[in-house]
């Protein structure tokens, strides 16, 4: 290519003539780079808007499948809407029956909207909100599925991470594996950002512990619990519990 020496400013035949001839001697030149520049810039506006697209798309079809999902709920539901949320009846069992089979489509659908998005902290929430679904019907092994995914990828800084662990390990003891879900409590409480959890990770722990017949363990977790949180409502909780596994974990030393 060419070199192209723009006309020195500080030459004493500079003129504007000078300018003008340098621009038209160079023209090609000048043109081709002006086009550069303009095909980089529309490049790099349809690829925003086609990403701006994309993640409106998937928000979309993330609140799409749980308005379906609420759709069912209203349509099944027999008790009266009494218009605020902390006084509504939870189904009946027979209504969760009939809502999950008439919904199986609907949560699948939110499912893949799910691992699709890629705004992971929307993803996330809908994710704790379909396990919360999985939950009410039992279906552990779904709540861990759904679970596991953010489990794996969502880091300690987010304060999603010991709801989502939490969740994980309360699936983990609706199926009785009950060292998984001990593991999954310790996750929580190897991270003190959060703290806000620790009162429940240490009760669910205790019993995962309980469970697994580490009674000492088991009643020292719950003495932590009442010694670090004592005016939550789990450590009011935890004092039937501590005195039956005192007396367990004495047999239990006394039969050895």
């Amino acid at each position: 290519m060419k070199n192209v020496t723009p006309p020195s400013t500080n030459s004493k035949k500079f003129n504007v003539d000078t300018v003008v001839n340098w621009i038209y001697e160079n023209l090609k030149i000048i043109g081709a780079l002006v086009g550069v520049v303009i095909v980089a810039a529309a490049g790099s506006f349809f690829y925003l808007h086609s990403q701006f697209k994309s993640e409106t798309t998937a928000t979309d079809a993330l609140f799409s499948a749980e308005k379906k999902y609420q759709g069912v709920v209203s349509s099944i539901k027999k008790q009266p809407d009494l218009g605020n949320a902390m006084f509504q009846m939870p189904p009946s069992e027979a209504e969760k029956s009939e809502i999950k089979e008439k919904s199986e489509a609907i949560v699948k659908e939110w499912q893949t909207a799910i691992e699709s998005h890629k705004s992971r902290k929307a993803a996330w929430t809908h994710a704790i909100k379909l396990a919360s679904i999985h939950f009410d019907n039992k279906d552990y092994q779904l709540a861990q599925n759904v679970l596991g995914a953010v489990k794996a990828e969502i880091s300690a800084k987010e304060p999603f991470f010991g709801l989502v662990h939490h969740g994980f390990g309360l699936a983990m003891l609706g199926q009785q594996k009950y060292a998984e879900a001990a593991s999954a409590f310790d996750e929580i409480l190897r991270h003190k950002s959060q703290e806000f959890i620790f009162p429940s990770a240490l009760f669910q722990k205790a019993l995962a512990q309980k469970s697994l017949g580490d009674y000492k363990g088991s009643a020292e977790t719950l003495q932590k619990l009442r010694r670090d949180f004592p005016t939550s409502s789990v450590a009011e909780m935890s004092q039937s519990h501590l005195f039956l596994l005192k007396a367990m974990s004495w047999k239990d030393e006394a039969t050895k």
